[in-house]
Parts: C-alpha cells; sequence; structure tokens
C-alpha cells in the first residue's frame, strides 16, 4: 500500500503547481488587456539601448530584459525634445522609446529605439519642428533658417545620458513627416548618429506614426537573457550580470512551489 505520507506530499504539490498555472494565466491576460495587443512582452536582442556597455542597469532597457509593452498609433508619442522640456522621462532618459517597424515592413524585425524629435516638411526642401518652439532647456542650433523652416544640418547639443553632438543631415531626408529616431547607446567618439543616417537602419526615412506598434513602458530585467542564449541571439551582447541574476531569479521561482509546499506541511504539523 502505498505510503499516505507520499500522497498528501504529492497532492499538495500537484495543487500548488496547478494554482501557479491558474496565476500565470490569468497575469496573461491582465496583462494583454493592459497592452492592448499580442504578445504584450516583448525580449530586447540589442543592446542599442544600454548604457553601459559592460553591465546591465535597473531603469535601462539592457539586451536580455522583457517590457512590457502597451500599443500606439504613434500620436501619443513624446519625443526626446519634448520629453526634456516637460520633464517627462522612460528609461532612463527623456522622451518615450518606441517600437516601431522599419521602413513600415512587417517582414522586418522590429527596432526599439527612442523617439528625438518630429519633423514635418515645409515647401519643397525645409523642414518644421514645433517641439524646438520652446526648446529650453534643449540646446540646439541649425545651420538654415529657424525651427519652422529649416535646413542644413540640425543639431542637439549636450543629447542624451551619454551628451553626445546629435547631427541631422536635413538636406538628406526623404519627404514625409515622422520622427527623428536613435539608440540611447547609438554614439561614437561623443557623435550621435541617428537610424536616419547613411546606412543606419532607417536611412534617410523618418518613422511615419503609423510605423510605431507600441511603446514600452515596463522592464522586467535579465529574464529574456535565457531566451537569447538558447536560441543563440547576439549572445556576446548579453551582459554577464544579466545572466547570473536570470539563473538567480528563475532558480528561486522553481524552488517556490517546493518551499510554499513544505510550508503547508509544517503548518498542518503543528
Amino acid at each position: 500500500m502505498a505510503d499516505e505520507g507520499f500522497w498528501d506530499s504529492y497532492l499538495g504539490f500537484a495543487a500548488i503547481m496547478a494554482i501557479a498555472v491558474l496565476l500565470f494565466f490569468a497575469l496573461m491576460a491582465s496583462l494583454t488587456v493592459y497592452a492592448g495587443m499580442w504578445p504584450p512582452l516583448s525580449v530586447v536582442e540589442s543592446n542599442s539601448m544600454q548604457h553601459d556597455d559592460e553591465r546591465s542597469q535597473l531603469g535601462v532597457i539592457d539586451t536580455g530584459d522583457l517590457v512590457l509593452v502597451q500599443e500606439s498609433d504613434g500620436e501619443d508619442v513624446v519625443s526626446y525634445v519634448e520629453g526634456r522640456a516637460i520633464g517627462h522621462k522612460s528609461f532612463g532618459d527623456y522622451g518615450d522609446a518606441v517600437i516601431f517597424r522599419p521602413m513600415g515592413d512587417d517582414d522586418r524585425k522590429p527596432i526599439i529605439h527612442r523617439a528625438v524629435l518630429y519633423l514635418e516638411p515645409v515647401g519643397d526642401s525645409q523642414w518644421r519642428a514645433d517641439a524646438l518652439a520652446n526648446h529650453e532647456p534643449v540646446k540646439w542650433s541649425v545651420e538654415e533658417g529657424d525651427h519652422d523652416a529649416m535646413g542644413g544640418v540640425l543639431t542637439l547639443q549636450d543629447y542624451g545620458h551619454a551628451s553626445v553632438e546629435l547631427r541631422v543631415d536635413l538636406d538628406r531626408l526623404d519627404r514625409g513627416a515622422g520622427f527623428i529616431t536613435h539608440g540611447d547607446r547609438n554614439h561614437r567618439a561623443g557623435d550621435g548618429f541617428v537610424d536616419q543616417v547613411e546606412g543606419g537602419p532607417m536611412d534617410g526615412s523618418l518613422v511615419q506614426k503609423e510605423w510605431v506598434i507600441s511603446k514600452p513602458t515596463v522592464e522586467i530585467p535579465w529574464i529574456g537573457s535565457i531566451s537569447l542564449l538558447l536560441r543563440g541571439v547576439n549572445v556576446e551582447q548579453v551582459p554577464l550580470n544579466s545572466v547570473v541574476s536570470a539563473v538567480v531569479l528563475l532558480a528561486a521561482l522553481v524552488a517556490l512551489p517546493f518551499a510554499a509546499e513544505h510550508g503547508l506541511r509544517a503548518l498542518r504539523g503543528r
């Protein structure tokens, strides 16, 4: 005859696991409602938004993080320039990070970068940036014109967490309104380069509002690094402390049902 204690232990553990599964599905359903889309979570697969080359940081989008997203049509996006003027920050810097389809192409992998500034074409060759009208405390200059009719190179000084000089060649941009975008890490020798530079993911095209899929809103650190390691995706870009933290966290989650079951048995034995 099977030991009665064995069955008590087995049934108790099964009950805890069933509750955990139900809670997981309830959580995913709630997150989907919040996000307004499926999936509600996205794994960060590159280091273009990291603020440190070697270590991940809480509150910053690092390689191997999960981010909870919220559906966006681009109309609710606050650019870096706007955010700096009103004090609006996300993930360690001013303005919103956005997830967008490069060139609006559904077949290309979406990109998570920061919206820097919204530009609208004026006439045949100039650009307007209304956010620059209230530019304080953003320092900027342009070779030709003013914020309502600009040409040549637009420069934002002291940009971002690295305080770089961000330069945008307005004359090489394709005509059509949209956002200048930039990865927080994408700077070389103190000079920022936006996604719209030659050879960049957007080359000369601005990110149109309808190309925006969602905005990341909450960072869930480290967990996605396990997925990247298992899939062999950008393994060299995953910070070591993210891997260590993910393993420790997963081990704690695996041990939790056993600890709960042990605690219940201890309570019943009193």
